[in-house]
């Protein structure tokens, strides 16, 4: 999950609530749970997905809960915080909690939670792997590197040929438009046709546990570029033209 307003580190006050938020969900005091949350979700649903929660818990006898994930917004309305925990016991389950707070320092209330149970840990499933991924995977990890291959090769071109407005014309190489991304993890893609990427390819991820997210853009700029280079050298290979002599009488 990506931090959110540019939060590298979250408040030890707020790791703090998500701990105790699972804490309450998985215990007896209906009383101090019904205290905590959103009035919105006081409903027999909602209850009925805490038993189902506090039974999970119990039955996977958790012995470690590490934060892998939180995103907080805010307005001026007040904020909103997610946190997600990976619990580690029996077997693995990822907890996410919700919780929404009318001002920084005022009280959190939980405005939701969600439970999936996990066959690994979230940093051995997410990990890097080029084996039994599908074609569209092996597509986009092969166009990545095509295109940063292309995209590089041709900044440095243009620079080491000389031409007016280089370094310029090397940002302009090293530009793609229309992305194609791809989870690394769960396969599914994503096509953004009027985005501009940099470099003409990106490997990240959202966190340390977070799967990887590999994108390509066409090198559209690394063409434009190659013209224009084209151009010049063309212009620069060119004699120079000698003023016809000049011829007098008498």
């Amino acid at each position: 999950m990506l931090t959110g307003c540019s939060l590298l580190k979250l408040s030890p006050d707020l790791d703090a609530f998500g701990r105790h938020a699972i804490q309450l969900l998985a215990g007896p005091d209906s009383a101090a749970i019904s205290a905590a949350i959103d009035p919105e979700l006081r409903t027999e649903a909602t209850w009925l997905e805490i038993t189902k929660l506090r039974q999970i818990l119990a039955d996977l006898h958790a012995d470690s809960t590490a934060l892998v994930g939180w995103n907080i917004v805010s307005s001026p309305e007040g904020y909103s915080v997610g946190l997600s925990y990976e619990l580690h016991g029996t077997g693995w389950e990822l907890v996410r909690i919700a919780a929404s707070g009318t001002a920084r320092g005022a009280p959190l209330r939980i405005t939701g939670f969600h439970y999936q149970p996990l066959t690994a840990s979230l940093a051995e499933l997410n990990a890097f792997r080029l084996t039994g991924k599908s074609w569209r995977q092996y597509l986009v990890l092969v166009s990545a590197i095509v295109f940063l291959i292309i995209s590089v090769s041709t900044a440095v071109a243009v620079i080491r040929s000389g031409m007016p407005q280089r370094w310029l014309w090397a940002f302009v190489a090293v530009t793609g438009v229309g992305v194609c991304g791809i989870d690394w993890t769960s396969g599914e893609s994503y096509v953004r046709p009027l985005y501009v990427q940099l470099f003409g390819a990106a490997f990240a991820r959202a966190g340390p546990v977070a799967p990887w997210v590999i994108s390509c853009a066409i090198p559209v700029g690394a063409a434009a570029a190659l013209w224009k280079r084209d151009l010049f050298l063309k212009h620069a290979a060119r004699p120079a033209e000698r003023p016809a002599p000049e011829h007098t009488t008498g």
